[in-house]
């Protein structure tokens, strides 16, 4: 029998991935306001529901980059994990990885 946690290191990550349609949006945004916030929908203030936006779109953005960031690693011949953009022409430290 396996565990959970075996079974999640297999698949990957097992979240639903975030929509980018208007109700999806709007779903986010509602959400970040009750749950991440703590303000009451029937109260709402500019600045709360600018903060809401930005933490609503800062998800759908980091999810892009994660699974883009994942795609584009490739195993090296040695079994490490290298950058297909780094080079030996380019300083060790201005290497992005």
């Amino acid at each position: 029998m396996t565990t959970r946690k075996a079974d999640k290191a297999k698949k990957g990550s097992t979240l639903p991935s975030l929509g980018l349609g208007p109700e999806d949006i709007a779903t986010g945004i509602r959400q970040h306001y009750s749950y991440n916030l703590g303000r009451d929908l029937s109260h709402v203030t500019p600045h709360y529901l600018y903060t809401a936006l930005a933490l609503t779109l800062r998800d759908r953005i980091m999810e892009r980059w994660r699974s883009t960031k994942q795609a584009t690693r490739r195993p090296a011949a040695n079994g490490l994990t290298t950058c297909p953009w780094s080079s030996s022409s380019v300083a060790p430290w201005a290497t992005p990885c």
